[in-house]
């Protein structure tokens, strides 16, 4: 199962960190150009937090369990905000 291999749990913290990274990156005072490819990146970095949060959701059964964790719903409120986020900056 792609959920319990342990190369998609290492790319999730790798891409985990990296907006870690670009969250930090942007305190600074940067340039424009590296502003806007910061942001491109944190599309991406929502792009696949969306692919995972729907590969874990398409592996629940039953799928009403998904909710019953507390990390499922952190992690899908974050998705859906940064969702909102870039919705409201295009």
């Amino acid at each position: 199962m792609l959920l319990a291999n342990k190369a998609f749990e290492v790319f999730i913290m790798l891409v985990i960190i990296a907006s870690e990274l670009t969250v930090g990156a942007k305190t600074y005072n940067i340039s424009p150009v590296v502003m806007s490819f910061l942001e491109v990146v944190d599309v991406a970095i929502t792009i696949i937090f969306l692919i995972e949060i729907s590969i874990r959701f398409l592996a629940m059964h039953p799928k009403r369990h998904f909710f019953k964790s507390g990390w499922n719903v952190f992690d899908t409120t974050i998705v859906l905000v940064s969702l909102i986020l870039i919705e409201t900056l295009t």
